[in-house]
């Protein structure tokens, strides 16, 4: 509601006309917005949380694959910047030895620890006791808000599983691989 306010100068003998708020109407309009993104905020964050724990499992399927063909072509699985940074082979190539695999549509960005980070998730090689490479951890970067999940692939079987380790930016499930009492299969 506008409210018609009259200024008046009676020294001068002078009206003037202006449109404004009152401060209540002002403050009503404030509370109102802020209500609205209050309630609207969660449903927003939500669908963003379970598109983000969509791909992450999608890209460690991929990531599962890319690791197959290069234990099957060069008998051992790669790192996991290697892995990103491999280029596709043309299929008249396919069985090429310096770049076998497959390689992702965009980039993962790697910080100096060598986790991969991309669509609100974080990834990770994960070692068996011998060192030796056997699965992927994918977890939210920021719990609650880009994801809720962490999730395990396992190279050999390529079944995603979600692990009760509980990860975000700074406590991350480490490089070891879980044991499978932790892990449970992924409904879908």
């Amino acid at each position: 509601m506008i409210t018609l306010i009259l200024r008046t100068n009676p020294a001068r003998g002078e009206r003037s006309h202006a449109l404004g708020f009152v401060l209540g109407e002002l403050l009503i309009f404030v509370v109102l917005l802020t209500a609205l993104s209050v309630w609207l905020l969660p449903i927003a964050l939500e669908a963003r949380q379970k598109e983000n724990e969509s791909h992450a499992r999608e890209y460690l399927r991929m990531i599962a694959a890319s690791e197959q063909v290069w234990q099957r072509e060069m008998g051992a699985y790669v790192d996991l910047r290697r892995l990103a940074e491999s280029v596709p082979n043309p299929p008249q190539h396919r069985n090429h030895l310096r770049t076998p695999g497959l390689a992702f549509k965009s980039p993962m960005v790697f910080d100096s620890d060598g986790i991969g980070h991309r669509g609100g998730y974080r990834f990770r090689i994960g070692n068996n006791d011998h060192g030796r490479p056997v699965g992927c951890w994918a977890w939210p970067n920021l719990r609650d808000y880009s994801g809720y999940d962490t999730y395990w692939i396992d190279f050999e079987t390529a079944k995603v599983s979600i692990s009760s380790v509980a990860a975000s930016w700074n406590d991350t499930p480490g490089t070891l691989a879980p044991d499978r009492v932790g892990l449970r299969p992924l409904g879908n």
